[in-house]
């Protein structure tokens, strides 16, 4: 069996220095296992124009149309997809004029540089010394139960680089706490490759302090010290797990997505978090029903992801704009209901009577939760913030859903008997006219056959075709939000031709579906079914 590692070292050790052709997540990654493997990476080289002095990780960036200034004694590493090193190594010859020593990196390699570095991280961090101030005796209590009723600590990986991701590991630390082996199950929270000083704090710090349960724990700011300690006086007891799987057990978790979609809280707030959480919502204007809303915009990705902030094409097909919940706003307003307004990061402050901005006026990690546990029911984008709502068994509204699947994302847990969706319509200027359903879950299909990022290779695929998507108008978000009002309310009817649509739906779904592309499993809106039966042909 082929040894890709050692192939890459022995490779590098040959050139003075070696220059990385992508700087983005897996450049990166790339240079800090090669840093760390005692080679040293002299520069990034990318396909786009590059302004003098740009950098990451304090290292220089250079377009391509530099390669000419770059020494011959230099080994060039493709660190980016395999699908673009035939294009990266054609302007390689082009702009260099001569050949080069190129060694390329596939995705099995990718990952195995992704859990050497996440085993280096992880012994890292439980070797620091401990802070001065905790509390060993306490500590020391905590330590001899473990030892008297766990035969073992099973040290594993969590992928907690999105807030899509705590649904999934939610809910399966949830299922595993029901095993009863003997074994205590530590697991290593991981974020983005480029953010290392993250990973104890994931996308919302105060939820990952949350993820735990019997003989389950969850590595973070809040408990790190203990766990320094334990580890650092009994490291005979802790056996380490070196395989990170992101999605490895996600067909296990497929098989009981109702179940978990329609089950109540898996995570608890004890009385003194719902204490302050009911003061707070006092402190902000709150004072009956409400509704949370979220709508998915650049900010957060653009402050988060990269050094450099840039578009994204695939944000056209997942973001939405505030604005048109305006109507809906004002029914629930009519109904003595509050929209509150969620987000880590938004780009524009909302000013409407009735919602309250919190994302721009008073958010933090901790209310994200109680918001989400005490209302009425939750509105988003098909984005990764609604599995708050899944973590407190809230009803879901899912608006401007630009996709029916999902294979490499994070959030399948929905159920038709209580989430509903609207769809973004999508327009292809070739042949003016809008994708059915069948048309939308052909493409998607495909793509989620063909790439793990189902997203990505569908939306790429639009944006290169001229297929357009079309956001929700205000009538759709006010019929859709007013049907689950009703439907919560218990006074929401449908009739012989709701019916009809609905199954026809699911007829057109079902038949599209694959173990390996999971449906995202709503119901449709029944207004926007009625007004839109094209979909269905």
């Amino acid at each position: 069996m082929r040894n890709y590692v050692n192939e890459l070292l022995e490779f590098c050790r040959q050139y003075e220095a070696v220059i990385c052709y992508g700087a983005s997540d897996h450049g990166y990654m790339v240079k800090h296992f090669l840093n760390r493997m005692g080679i040293k990476v002299q520069c990034f080289l990318v396909s786009d124009e590059i302004q003098d002095g740009t950098k990451r990780d304090g290292v220089d960036i250079y377009s391509i149309k530099d390669i000419k200034n770059i020494p011959d004694n230099y080994g060039i590493v493709l660190s980016l997809y395999e699908r673009h090193h035939s294009v990266v190594k054609g302007n390689l010859l082009q702009y260099a004029g001569r050949a080069r020593g190129i060694y390329e990196i596939n995705m099995q390699l990718l990952h195995s540089i992704r859990v050497e570095n996440l085993k280096i991280q992880r012994y890292e961090e439980l070797k620091k010394a401990i802070s001065l101030d905790a509390d060993c005796s306490m500590y020391q209590k905590r330590i001899c139960e473990i030892k008297k009723n766990y035969e073992k600590i099973l040290v594993g990986f969590i992928d907690v680089r999105r807030l899509g991701a705590y649904s999934l590991w939610g809910y399966y630390l949830y299922r595993r706490s029901l095993e009863k082996n003997g074994k205590f199950y530590l697991y290593y929270p991981v974020t983005q490759e480029h953010r290392p000083e993250e990973h104890l704090r994931g996308s919302n710090g105060y939820l990952l302090g949350k993820l735990a349960a019997e003989g389950i724990a969850v590595i973070s700011e809040k408990n790190i010290d203990f766990w320094r300690l334990f580890f650092q006086k009994n490291k005979a007891f802790f056996s380490f797990n070196d395989e990170y799987r992101e999605w490895g057990w996600k067909k296990e978790l497929a098989e009981v997505n109702g179940n978990a979609s329609l089950s109540s809280e898996w995570i608890q707030l004890n009385q003194t978090e719902k204490e302050i959480g009911e003061k707070s919502l006092v402190a902000l204007g709150i004072d009956k029903d409400f509704v949370c809303i979220s709508a998915r915009d650049s900010a957060y990705l653009q402050s988060a992801k990269r050094d450099v902030a840039k578009e994204d094409f695939r944000d056209r097909y997942r973001n939405s704009d505030i604005k048109k919940h305006q109507l809906a706003l004002s029914y629930l307003g009519n109904k003595g209901i509050q929209g509150v307004r969620l987000g880590a990061k938004v780009e524009k402050a909302i000013n409407d009577s009735n919602i309250i901005d919190y994302a721009s006026l008073a958010r933090t990690e901790f209310m994200d939760l109680y918001l989400a546990s005490a209302c009425k029911f939750f509105v988003s984008d098909l984005s990764g913030i609604f599995v708050l709502a899944n973590m407190f068994g809230k009803n879901k509204v899912i608006l401007n859903a630009p996709l029916l699947t999902t294979k490499g994302d994070s959030v399948p847990f929905l159920h038709p008997g209580k989430d509903i969706a609207i769809l973004k319509k999508l327009w292809n200027k070739k042949t003016k006219k809008f994708l059915t359903l069948k048309e939308m879950l052909f493409y998607e299909v495909e793509k989620g056959n063909i790439e793990e990022n189902i997203q990505g290779s569908v939306f790429g695929f639009y944006y290169k075709n001229d297929i357009l998507p079309i956001e929700n108008t205000e009538e759709e978000i006010l019929e859709v939000i007013k049907e689950m009002n009703e439907r919560i309310e218990k006074n929401c009817k449908y009739d012989i031709l709701d019916c009809e649509l609905q199954h026809q739906y699911r007829e057109i779904v079902d038949e599209y579906y694959k173990k390996d592309n999971f449906l995202n499993n709503w119901r449709l809106g029944a207004a926007f079914l009625r007004k839109n039966q094209w979909l269905l042909e």
